[in-house]
């Protein structure tokens, strides 16, 4: 395991704990977050808050964690923290980071950040009034591709964006069925390994608490699009497909961009169970273009009159680190780290969402992106 200097500080008795707690102790929780926490010398995880008792039983068993509640806010009125993971159910995610907000706790949410524009605009502004940050769960963001691509961006190396595209395939529809035979075809099977906590089978189904492709994939490639190009989206016109389920599907987003780029995001959650689907993201300038391929692990650079940069593939198991935002969230607390998923991103890409749902529920009538 490499150490972080805040660990190696704390090892060498200069820097006190991060006291952490965790408030959802389900799928995601007990796959990614905890596991990264006991990891770290120069965490203490204080407290686990679940509604579910068995659920909050077995994780505080598996991660050796005294202190638990059936009520985050109990747990929030009780415990002295640093920092504050979110992990819970969509429709929780706003009331859960802003009570932590109130209790002076930095917060790491999973996505998306809330379900409603405004929502996630309180969130930002609460934070930076109290000077606390907010990191989002995406761990795309952490891979050296990823990070390559936003400096070839950022530098000017591509000159004017002008176009940009994204598609994301998964075969995250079949946990919008809300049945065991498509559940168990995820989630008993070796896929992801030792589970210690499966997601409910009715997580994903319900349009109102942030079910579908858009709150629960889509999340993921409008952050990295956003967040790689730092473009703001301005208006968006988009489609979506339920298929034979309650929830969208299949959705394609047009979208007009800060800068008078254009754009088209797409994704599907119909591909079958075990394909690793593809999620690539072109970014085409006026003085060249890059292919960021998250799945594959690569990233290819193409400047006007150079030889292309292309970057090695990453190691599979680096391809999607999912112990990275939990690991930045802590050095953020402890060394004042960059922070590479901030709330802003998190916002932004909730104000798309929110956009993307109300255009398609308009038959793809172009669509103002709420101003962050």
């Amino acid at each position: 395991m490499n150490l972080s200097q805040g660990d190696m500080d704390h090892q060498g008795g200069a820097n006190r704990k991060a006291r952490i707690a965790v408030i959802g102790t389900g799928w995601w929780a007990t796959y990614a977050h905890l596991p990264a926490l006991v990891q770290r010398p120069c965490v203490e995880v204080v407290a686990l808050a679940n509604r579910g008792a068995d659920k909050l039983r077995k994780a505080a068993e598996a991660f050796g964690v005294e202190s638990t509640y059936t009520s985050y806010r109990e747990m929030l009125d009780r415990q002295e923290l640093d920092g504050v993971i979110v992990a819970a159910s969509h429709d929780v995610h706003y009331e859960a980071a802003k009570a932590a907000l109130q209790h002076d706790c930095h917060v790491l949410v999973e996505k998306p950040l809330a379900l409603r524009t405004q929502e996630a605009r309180e969130l930002l502004q609460m934070a930076e009034r109290s000077h606390k940050v907010i990191v989002m769960s995406c761990p795309w963001q952490y891979t050296a591709q990823a990070l390559r691509a936003r400096e070839v961006i950022r530098s000017g190396e591509l000159g004017e964006i002008q176009l940009v595209s994204s598609l994301f395939s998964s075969f995250a529809g079949e946990t919008y069925r809300a049945n065991s035979e498509s559940h168990d075809k995820i989630f008993d099977s070796d896929l992801f390994g030792d589970i210690l906590t499966p997601p409910r089978k009715d997580a994903n189904i319900d349009p109102k608490r942030g079910g579908g492709q858009g709150w629960v994939q889509v999340s993921h490639s409008a952050s990295l699009l956003l967040w790689v190009t730092g473009l703001l989206p301005q208006r968006v016109s988009a489609y979506m497909n339920r298929c034979d389920v309650t929830v969208d599907v299949v959705d394609a987003v047009s979208m007009s961009l800060s800068n008078g780029a254009i754009g088209v995001l797409s994704s599907t959650g119909r591909i079958p169970v075990g394909d690793a689907g593809q999620h690539c993201l072109w970014v085409y300038g006026s003085k060249g273009y890059l292919v960021l391929d998250v799945i594959a692990g690569t990233l290819l650079v193409q400047k006007q009159d150079t030889q292309p940069e292309s970057l090695p593939p990453l190691p599979k198991d680096d391809r999607y680190p999912r112990f990275a935002p939990v690991n930045n969230f802590v050095d953020v607390i402890l060394n004042d780290a960059e922070n590479h998923a901030p709330g802003a991103i998190g916002c932004l890409t909730v104000a798309f969402l929110e956009a993307a749902y109300q255009s398609a529920a308009g038959q793809g009538s172009p669509t103002r992106v709420p101003t962050v």
